[in-house]
């Protein structure tokens, strides 16, 4: 397994694991009342699941477990990953802090510009390892 692989699932799985804590934090928070603040951690539960969790062991695992074709060392222009894993943690980042009340209002806006522009560098980084059958 490519260490950029362990990496992101290694990432990934702290996104998890705080996108489990905003969860029950929240629940907690339904029976006991610990702050009203509490009540906008649903965007960022969302965040950290969706753009942090899920994304990134989609792009983890799409880095290994693709055909390199001869080479099993090269998986291609690896700069290309790393710039998605990078936009894509931005972007949960951004969505995180985009949740609170006295977040900017383009916070929300830049981090799904961000996720989109990481899909998109995955999507160059993973192009040439792409081939129809037969060839």
């Amino acid at each position: 397994m490519p260490p950029l692989t362990l990496w992101t699932l290694r990432l990934s799985l702290v996104y998890l694991a705080l996108g489990f804590s905003a969860g029950a934090l929240m629940l907690i928070n339904k029976a006991l009342m610990l702050s009203p603040w509490l009540f906008y951690a649903t965007a960022m539960h969302r965040h950290l699941l969706i753009y942090g969790w899920t994304l990134h062991v989609i792009v983890g695992v799409a880095h290994w477990i693709l055909p390199t074709f001869g080479d099993r060392t090269n998986h291609g222009r690896e700069v290309f990953a790393i710039a998605s894993i990078v936009q894509l943690s931005a972007a949960t980042l951004a969505g995180c802090l985009s949740a609170w009340p006295a977040a900017w209002p383009w916070l929300d806006t830049l981090a799904a510009a961000l996720a989109a522009s990481g899909v998109m560098c995955f999507a160059i980084h993973l192009w040439p390892r792409i081939k129809s059958f037969g060839r």
